[in-house]
């Protein structure tokens, strides 16, 4: 799912940030910090409903890039459990436009049928990570 397509948000920017490494040029961009100059630090999230076709366990593989130095977590909840399911700390790809993926990260075990899936950051000045989209599997 591409994640300029967001369902809901509290920080970043899905309307005005294009990169041409991204997939369909744009991005959730700006995530974790205010849209503009100084780029102060900005916590928040974006929320992404989902349809799961099979009970099981899940995995989520996210594309992003990140041309920041910082070690704050994006957190992944589903439904509006208080604990995050996982986090992972984007790394520096030192270029906005130089994309990497997360690898399958573990969501344990979801439910057939619509949910939310939300991404939470506390923010860092200059932005935690610009998303491009995720990807969902079930584990076989």
């Amino acid at each position: 799912r591409e994640c300029e397509s967001v369902d809901d948000y509290s920080v970043g920017d899905p309307n005005n940030i294009f990169r041409t490494g991204a997939s369909n040029g744009k991005v959730l961009g700006q995530f974790g910090c205010e849209g503009k100059s100084p780029y102060n630090s900005k916590s928040g999230y974006a929320k992404y409903n989902v349809q799961i076709s099979d009970t099981g366990n899940w995995d989520i593989d996210i594309r992003y890039s990140c041309n920041n130095a910082h070690s704050v977590p994006i957190e992944i909840y589903i439904d509006d459990e208080q604990k995050p399911r996982a986090k992972f700390y984007p790394k520096n790809t030192h270029d906005w436009n130089s994309f990497t993926d997360s690898g399958k990260i573990n969501l344990g075990s979801i439910t057939a049928g619509s949910h939310p899936i939300i991404f939470k950051t506390n923010g860092a000045k200059y932005g935690v990570a610009d998303l491009d989209y995720f990807i969902l599997s079930i584990q076989s």
